[in-house]
């Protein structure tokens, strides 16, 4: 099984929209072992959940200032 996305040393992984996140939140990636949370979680849920990962680890597209 692949290890877990780390979005703490690689932000790229938050480089794409957030439809494109909370697609692949909701079919997961079975290539790198993520299981699917579109049954299990409702789209507030996962909404929730990508915007705590963007709070967290990284900004939104576009949205970077200079640091």
């Amino acid at each position: 099984m692949a290890a877990p996305a780390n979005f703490v040393d690689d932000k790229s992984r938050l480089a794409k929209t957030d439809a494109q996140l909370l697609q692949s939140i909701a079919d997961g990636i079975e290539a790198k072992g993520m299981p699917a949370f579109g049954a299990s979680l409702s789209l507030a849920q996962r909404r929730a959940g990508l915007a705590y990962l963007r709070a967290t680890f990284g900004e939104k597209p576009g949205n970077a200032g200079p640091k």
